[in-house]
């Protein structure tokens, strides 16, 4: 009785690889890929980086509008206000 089912032996055909690149005792493959997750960890730190210097530029502009009106507000209150105002 012939199986020709899953689990039945069949000749493989072997499929020829690469010669491995050796550098001191590392092991390189030359058909190496880098993984799906850290390319998307590097994506993620990439991205978070360009958020920290939003933010950084966000606050440091903030703070001068801050500084300005302090100034503007500072002026009025001690009565220094430019009569050039209608």
């Amino acid at each position: 009785m012939h199986s020709s089912g899953f689990f039945s032996p069949r000749k493989h055909n072997k499929i020829k690889s690469r010669p491995a690149v050796t550098v001191g005792n590392i092991v390189l493959s030359r058909s190496y890929r880098i993984p799906w997750l850290v390319m998307t960890s590097l994506l993620v730190v990439i991205l978070v980086r360009i958020l920290e210097g939003m933010f950084i530029v966000g606050l440091a502009g903030s703070t001068v509008v801050l500084l300005i009106t302090f100034v503007e507000d500072a002026e009025l209150l001690l009565g220094r206000e430019d009569s050039h105002h209608p």
